[in-house]
């Protein structure tokens, strides 16, 4: 978990026994971040409140890594083609965890599909969109 060395996240996880397969970072730079990211089996996003876009989510399916995330807010229109919903609960999160690590993603359809939802294109249209609803 990147950012969270020495915090009230890497001390609450070890309290309940459940840091044993973490690593807890510094925040690391944008690069280093990105080559760990990409490294990864999954990435998971367990929020707890409805993050309108979760752009860890974006970023780690265009770089071909699946996501574990919440069901809450708009987490689930990105993952739902590449990675898996669920509450979160740590059971049902493990659950989903062992399911995406179980599947096999094609790394450049996932990219695409990034691109082509997420791209620039796209944030011009919806930009053009809400600048015509306003006048």
């Amino acid at each position: 978990m990147t950012g969270t060395a020495g915090t009230w996240v890497e001390a609450l996880a070890r309290r309940y026994g459940v840091g044993l397969g973490v690593r807890f970072l510094e925040k690391l730079p944008e690069g280093e971040y990105f080559r760990l990211m990409a490294g990864a089996g999954a990435t998971v996003l367990p929020s707890v409140w409805p993050e309108p876009l979760g752009l860890v989510a974006v970023e780690s399916v265009s770089l071909g890594v699946p996501v574990v995330g919440s069901e809450l807010g708009g987490i689930p229109e990105i993952v739902i083609k590449y990675g898996a919903v669920a509450p979160p609960s740590p059971e049902e999160v493990a659950e989903a965890v062992a399911k995406v690590l179980e599947t096999r993603y094609d790394r450049e359809e996932m990219r695409r599909y990034v691109f082509e939802k997420f791209g620039v294109g796209n944030v011009e249209k919806f930009l053009s969109l809400l600048q015509s609803l306003v006048e």
